[in-house]
């Protein structure tokens, strides 16, 4: 066994988090506009041939 300084762990390498992604997901929100009008439009489409 070691004697003399105790364990310490290596200090963060900063405050920097990882990158989760969160960029890829930039066009949800319009992805999701865009599939609520096309299934209005096919909704509106099927009552007008019925």
């Amino acid at each position: 066994p070691r004697q003399g300084k105790a364990y310490q762990p290596a200090p963060p390498a900063g405050a920097q988090l990882p990158a989760t992604g969160d960029s890829s997901n930039a066009y949800l929100p319009l992805l999701g506009l865009v599939s609520l009008t096309a299934g209005f439009s096919l909704l509106g489409l099927r009552r007008k041939q019925d």
